[in-house]
């Protein structure tokens, strides 16, 4: 669950990412500010440090640091608690020390945002990657209202989980869900903003794919879990989502008997019987959630 402290800090313990909104000297300054700064200890943050790192005093903090992953860029991360007692986060890249920048220009590069108060910069400390997300500061509110889409869609659909899947997410496109879209843009960061089959990397082409389908999820944390995803072309999108494709634990492609003896067919598709995820998609989580994705016919 995200938890946010003062409108600006996000604490998500369960999935262990932290972020902030960045200061406008994070994002324009030309010799722009290299670090994220996590107010004084002391202050109503420090229990959410001390959680987050798992220590029980501050001072038993030791520096966190190594590579991280920002839509294809490797970045230098450390992060310690300054000399003003505030958890500081500095991100590089090389010679270059502006990398909250170049990690910002980059996101708008790939989705055509636009920068405003509603995004924060994310920093997953499992997976080592980095990314901008839209934030709201009604989260609590929108897991309740994916709570009742949800439960709108199998009301709508009692016997057709295909058409409850269709009618969940055109509610999350009319109600322009926040969760949804930054669901989708920590797969753009996973996947480099490529599709994992065939390396499209258009992305208004490219969907966030639900690999346990939303309205079996036991609950929210399922929903918007992005190891519950796996970025995809439209095309391979619509195969998975169909239960004509999927993938065993150690990432090969399973087909469909409906369509793997047509061999012109799956050459269209842009798959064969050798077609794999990469391993570096494939932890724990995401293999547990494939394993429920037995919709093969």
């Amino acid at each position: 669950m995200l938890e946010k402290i003062d409108n600006k800090y996000f604490f998500d313990n369960n999935a262990n990412y932290l972020g902030r909104i960045p200061t406008n000297s994070n994002i324009f300054s030309i010799g722009s500010d290299n670090s994220l700064y996590f107010g004084m200890v002391g202050s109503n943050l420090e229990p959410y440090v001390k959680k987050f790192f798992k220590i029980e005093k501050i001072n038993d903090f030791v520096k966190d640091y190594g590579e991280f992953n920002g839509y294809g860029k490797e970045y230098e991360v450390v992060g310690y608690i300054n000399y003003d007692g505030q958890l500081q986060i500095k991100i590089t890249s090389g010679l270059i020390r502006h990398g909250i920048k170049m990690i910002f220009d980059d996101f708008v590069r790939k989705t055509g945002a636009k920068f405003n108060k509603d995004y924060a910069i994310f920093l997953d400390f499992s997976k080592r990657t980095i990314w901008f997300g839209k934030v709201s500061v009604k989260e609590t509110e929108e897991n309740d209202m994916l709570d009742e889409m949800v439960k709108e869609a199998k009301k709508q659909f009692p016997n057709s989980l295909e058409d409850q899947e269709a009618y969940f997410l055109m509610l999350t496109k009319v109600r322009n869900s926040n969760v949804q879209e930054n669901f989708k843009q920590a797969l753009i960061v996973e996947f480099d903003g490529k599709c994992a089959i065939c390396s499209l990397s258009k992305n208004n082409l490219l969907v966030a794919s639900h690999i346990k389908p939303y309205c079996l999820c036991d609950d929210t944390r399922e929903r918007i879990d992005h190891d519950n995803g796996l970025l995809l072309c439209s095309i391979h999108d619509a195969l998975f989502d169909k239960g004509l494709i999927s993938f065993d634990e150690d990432g090969k492609i399973m087909i469909s008997s409906e369509i793997i003896n047509d061999k012109m067919l799956l050459k269209e598709f842009n798959i064969n019987e050798k077609t794999r995820l990469s391993n570096k998609y494939l932890n724990g989580n995401r293999i547990n959630y494939l394993k429920q994705h037995n919709f093969i016919k």
